[in-house]
């Protein structure tokens, strides 16, 4: 995807970037769906996010983002991921 190949292109010596990307990158994880189409997100994530009882599916091209509606009201968790989206290009 558009991610991979921007990191492909950032260098050793581009710390600038490379912090950016991974900002962006450690917050990615990948969770199991079972047999009826459920997704049990690990309780360390959930903390993260903030999610209790409730949570806000949010479309993404092709994936979604699970956030707390508190969270997603207000977009302030937002904010450093934008910032280190523009910086290496997305």
């Amino acid at each position: 995807g558009k991610m991979l190949d921007k990191a492909d292109e950032i260098t050793f010596g581009d710390v600038k970037r490379r912090d950016a990307l991974r900002t962006i990158a450690s917050r990615a994880h990948g969770c199991p769906v079972d047999g009826q189409g459920r997704v049990n997100l690990p309780d360390n994530l959930l903390r993260f996010a903030g999610i209790t009882n409730e949570a806000v599916l949010v479309g993404n091209f092709n994936e979604f983002e699970i956030w707390s509606p508190k969270q997603w009201e207000s977009e302030e968790g937002l904010q450093n991921l934008l910032e280190a989206a523009k910086e290496v290009g997305l």
